[in-house]
């Protein structure tokens, strides 16, 4: 018999948006682990100043799901950020293979998407593969994430309407706030824990702004900083305008 838990509900949010499951790969139906649900973005400008579209939101989300991309379905990673170590932050901007760098830091595998918030708001379940990172968050020690997609196409305001996903990682300073986070734990099937999970209200929405900071990288000038960005957690240049 498995253990379900979830975290309590945090005392300046709240969680009553209803939660819908899109897509779930069936690659470890039946084994045992330990699950988390987290939010993965949503169509509201983020503090580095790219957002996506709403109607972006389901069809990017599947693309986590996609073994063509990855080999498997997209990462959960854990590493120093390449700027701010010993900060928890994404792969350098800078290279050409994205994939291919952050594979060394996956700590667990997408298992499923869903939404809430009326669409707004999109989230994924991951099974965590790492006995260290499973260790790290049930003390506490990790909790915040960022996600790190790749453009396909924008409108005419430069927001996305078409993308996939990188990767999500757990870091220091997310990117969409404090609501940036694991929502519930589960530790069972992959069954039992997509059904459990997809279930809880997963959207935590915000009394008031979060005070971290926005982080701009020291080596980009600013104007080039307003103009180009990596759809990541962090502003970036590899995608010029």
């Amino acid at each position: 018999m498995s253990q379900l838990t979830t975290f309590q509900t945090l005392p300046w949010a709240t969680q009553s948006e209803k939660s819908q499951l899109i897509e779930y790969s069936k690659e470890y139906n039946g084994e045992q682990g330990y699950f988390l649900k987290i939010y993965f973005i949503s169509d509201k400008l983020n503090r580095n100043f790219w957002k996506v579209v709403e109607s972006s939101i389901e069809p990017g989300l599947k693309t986590g799901l996609e073994k063509r991309f990855f080999g498997k379905t997209a990462p959960i990673i854990l590493r120093e950020d390449w700027e701010q170590a010993p900060k928890l932050g994404h792969p350098s901007p800078f290279i050409e293979d994205m994939v291919s760098e952050q594979e060394p830091d996956r700590k667990g595998d997408f298992v499923a998407v869903g939404v809430s918030d009326e669409g707004k708001t999109g989230w994924v379940i991951v099974k965590i593969t790492d006995k260290d990172t499973e260790n790290d968050h049930r003390e506490g020690k990790i909790k915040f994430v960022s996600p790190s997609i790749e453009s396909i196409k924008e409108n005419a305001k430069g927001e996305d309407i078409a993308w996939r996903i990188n990767h999500l990682a757990f870091v220091s300073d997310p990117a969409y706030g404090f609501e940036a986070q694991v929502t519930g734990s589960c530790t069972g099937t992959q069954g039992e824990c997509v059904l459990h999970l997809s279930k809880q209200a997963s959207f935590t929405k915000l009394k008031k702004l979060s005070d971290i900071p926005l982080r701009r990288l020291s080596n980009i000038p600013l104007k080039k900083q307003e103009k180009v960005f990596l759809k990541s957690g962090i502003p970036c240049c590899n995608k010029l305008k």
